[in-house]
């Protein structure tokens, strides 16, 4: 049973009305990563040649950056504001108007940005900081687009986008908008882990998981520890959701993905959880971080957003 949703909902990303094909075509998910790049302080890189295959176009839908300072102490943070990055498509022109900060780009494409087969990109960092160098890595994350002869054209009232398919509900149940905050702080020294942390759900109704918003707080700069704490959630069923065993530069097991990745990248943002995560009434998901910032104490805070289900006569 599909929810009678409109489109914009906020528990799907801004691509989710792409159309999902075309007659006489197949597309496949495919990520394209340029290797990550060292900025030096107050520097600007020679162009990074970036080649897409030679086998079909390709069509972005999501750019994703992965930023780390060179040196992994509280006398060298870099801002995610001090690195821009300039990027010129595979006819020369430029997808940026100048050099921008990848803050401002991080995020769904829509519409989406198609790159021709066997096109190069070239891809120029700028590290405004004058004191600290830093290492980024651009993730270009889509679809190829392969021929596939005799595929017919999608039936526009056959297809239902993926923010339509979460379930709308359950007979004799009234489903009401929920969120459960969160909220962890790193203690001592880091590097440190926090260890299957557990978030309680209420007794009074079923929890339908939809999505998650978070940031963090630290008191002298929020936009410095970036790519430094590192989140695994773990469903009620004892299944991380996000893949473990990760090595971070700090050396951590137990990380999963970075928190810029696995929440929203932003506070107001939300990252969607799809398909949904059903959690009864009391259930309690699980969640584990590393943080890899030295002397300097992160708060890492979110909310678990969805549905609750109650009993026909609503909450009490």
């Amino acid at each position: 049973m599909t929810a009678p949703l409109p489109f914009g909902n906020i528990y799907a990303p801004q691509w989710m009305g792409v159309n999902p094909g075309v007659a006489g075509f197949e597309d496949r998910e495919f990520d394209l990563d340029l290797p990550m790049v060292t900025v030096d302080a107050a520097s600007q890189t020679a162009p990074q040649a970036l080649a897409v295959d030679d086998d079909a176009d390709f069509l972005v839908r999501e750019i994703e950056f992965a930023i780390q300072p060179v040196n992994l102490d509280s006398t060298h943070q870099i801002g995610p504001l001090d690195l821009r990055i300039r990027i010129r498509d595979g006819n020369g022109r430029l997808f940026t108007s100048d050099f921008v900060p990848i803050v401002d780009i991080t995020g769904p494409l829509l519409p989406v940005w198609p790159i021709e087969r066997g096109a190069v990109l070239f891809i120029e960092y700028q590290n405004i900081s004058v004191t600290t160098a830093g290492t980024v890595q651009l993730v270009l994350k889509g679809v190829k687009r392969k021929a596939c002869p005799g595929r017919p054209a999608p039936v526009a009232s056959a297809y239902v986008p993926m923010f339509r398919r979460y379930s709308a509900g359950f007979p004799s149940r009234q489903p009401e908008s929920f969120a459960y905050p969160f909220e962890f702080t790193s203690a001592g020294t880091a590097p440190f882990d926090l260890l299957r942390i557990p978030i309680q759900t209420d007794n009074d109704a079923d929890f339908l998981w939809r999505g998650l918003t978070g940031d963090w707080v630290i008191a002298t700069n929020d936009t410095n520890p970036v790519g430094l704490a590192w989140l695994t959630f773990w469903d009620p069923h004892n299944r991380p959701l996000t893949k473990i065993g990760l090595t971070v530069p700090w050396g951590s097991l137990n990380a999963g993905m970075p928190r810029e990745n696995t929440l929203s990248n932003s506070g107001g943002r939300l990252a969607p959880q799809f398909p949904e995560i059903f959690i009864p009434r009391g259930g309690v998901v699980e969640l584990t971080v590393s943080f890899g910032m030295n002397t300097v104490e992160i708060e890492v805070i979110g909310m678990l957003r969805g549905i609750k289900l109650y009993d026909s006569k609503g909450p009490s």
